[in-house]
């Protein structure tokens, strides 16, 4: 039953073009998440990944592995997101929103029945993926996954942890209370929207910073480079501090609180893993298109580099650089108009504008692809150009 059952998720896999949604399997998890991340590099289009792990007190060497693969399937084309929260009954895995595959029991067991099941009946499929968004969205959302590996070994030796165990006679709503509790201390990954320009952060031209550079050096860059000291390495950013800095350094520039905001987020309230896309901003009456730089990972914590902004973040990117219609930009966001150098986006706006983007980038590039193609094919072209 193992490699039918492996077989029919992988296929299902496979044949996705834009999404999956899955649960944890039943029986060995480290059998269906190597075969994942195997097949993963082979899947043609970049898929997203939702995740739905269950929140448990238990030091589940299986949840562990599971864990550690999805860490992995993020150095993939394909993106991951997850959720921690009360999961199904059973595995669950739908593709697309096109297909279901369902198994109770142990599938890799040959000693228990198993029942596997599969339908692309549309209102079945639709009905298991809402049920399953609705999950997600109620668990501990984008936590991050080194932190829940850490957590899910350090939780059962707690204090609150030992005192809900040992009351666990008495019901179960005392552990439960106890596991949201603590998964709410779970850092989240968070989404953001920055701007490279030198415009945006109010500053000349001669005072920026090329994204050319920050592809380069894989980093992006805190602008205002005069406030350097002012911002490194303090807890916390006094505003009054700020004013006196800013008007010392950049008497042109008024608005204290958004550098304030600014640099707080920078420095602060981003983390490793958040994810990001360097774009120009738009303002509420423009028509003309907005340009996309690229999206990425961070990777690391701010520290001070040899550049012409100073203060910088380590950044995975994935180049994009295009334009895209503002009022695509708008819906994907919900924002009209977007003016600071650094914006917090929600989790779907973030992931349905670099959707988007990805798709128009698609369309760009096949005719250039198939002109190359086109031209390699044709000698006598070849030589007239060399």
């Amino acid at each position: 039953m193992t490699g039918d059952w492996l077989t029919l998720a992988m296929d299902r896999m496979q044949a996705a073009q834009r999404e999956v949604r899955l649960t944890i399997p039943p029986g060995q998890h480290s059998v269906f998440w190597n075969t994942l991340l195997e097949r993963a590099r082979l899947i043609p289009d970049r898929l997203s990944f939702h995740v739905l792990l269950p929140a448990t007190v238990e030091a589940d060497e299986d949840l562990s592995t599971a864990i550690n693969a999805l860490i992995d399937l993020e150095t993939t084309r394909h993106v991951v997101s997850v959720s921690v929260g009360r999961v199904f009954p059973f595995f669950l895995l739908i593709t697309d929103r096109d297909g279901v595959m369902t198994t109770v029991g142990d599938a890799f067991n040959g000693d228990d029945a198993t029942i596997v099941q599969t339908t692309d009946d549309p209102q079945y499929v639709s009905e298991l993926a809402d049920s399953f968004d609705r999950r997600f969205a109620d668990g501990t959302n984008e936590p991050d996954l080194f932190a829940l590996n850490e957590w899910l070994r350090a939780f059962p030796h707690k204090k609150d942890a030992r005192s809900a165990l040992s009351m666990l006679h008495r019901g179960q709503a005392k552990l439960d209370r106890a596991i949201q509790r603590s998964l709410k201390t779970l850092p989240r990954r968070q989404f953001w929207l920055i701007k490279p320009g030198p415009g945006a952060w109010g500053m000349q031209d001669d005072d920026g910073l090329s994204f050319d550079f920050w592809l380069k050096f894989a980093s992006m860059h805190l602008g205002w480079p005069l406030l350097t000291r002012t911002f490194l390495k303090r807890s916390t950013l006094k505003l009054d501090d700020v004013k006196a800095a800013l008007k010392k350094a950049y008497s042109e520039v008024h608005d204290a609180d958004r550098v304030r905001a600014t640099a707080h987020g920078f420095l602060h309230s981003m983390h490793e893993r958040d994810r990001v896309i360097a774009m120009d901003g738009w303002t509420s009456k423009q028509d003309s298109p907005v340009r996309v730089y690229a999206w990425g990972k961070i990777a690391g914590s701010a520290d001070q580099t040899k550049a012409a902004w100073p203060i910088a973040r380590p950044v995975q990117w994935r180049e994009l650089n295009l334009r895209i219609p503002v009022r695509i930009v708008r819906d994907c966001t919900g924002l009209q108009s977007a003016t600071h150098p650094l914006h917090r986006l929600p989790a779907d706006a973030f992931r349905t504008l670099v959707e988007a983007t990805e798709a128009r980038a698609a369309k760009v590039s096949a005719p250039q692809l198939s002109l190359t193609l086109d031209l390699f094919a044709n000698l006598e072209e070849q030589q007239r150009l060399l």
